[in-house]
């Protein structure tokens, strides 16, 4: 768990994945839509971060990483949906979830794809 002023960031917890699918449908022209099954997936592989706001401890976002590479030499940084938008939970996020990959996974690299079509994993 790490956190800020204002978020928590924490492992997700299966109980949490029907609002995190509910996230990512109002984020659809953004993002595109993960089954229960492939967010259980990614729960396993220890890559699925939940978001709250550290006030009311109110889910506010999810964030997902690739840890497929055992030597974790470079993480992928495949998603980052936040609910309450121009709070600076996004700003914190990235901040906390590079923390992480440095200090937890010793990564030497994070990175990510950027799609024109807004619409990719």
């Amino acid at each position: 768990m790490e956190q800020t002023q204002k978020i928590t960031i924490k492992k997700t917890d299966p109980k949490d994945l029907n609002k995190i699918m509910v996230f990512e449908k109002r984020n659809s022209e953004f993002i595109q839509q993960y089954s229960r099954t492939q967010h259980l997936e990614l729960l396993k592989s220890g890559g699925h971060f939940s978001i709250f706001k550290r006030a009311n401890n109110k889910l506010v976002g999810h964030i997902i990483l690739v840890l497929d590479n055992k030597k974790r030499e470079a993480i992928e940084f495949r998603r980052i949906v936040i609910s309450e938008k121009g709070l600076g939970y996004g700003s914190d996020s990235i901040k906390l979830i590079k923390k992480i990959c440095l200090k937890n996974y010793k990564t030497k690299k994070i990175w990510l794809d950027i799609y024109s079509d807004k619409k990719s994993n």
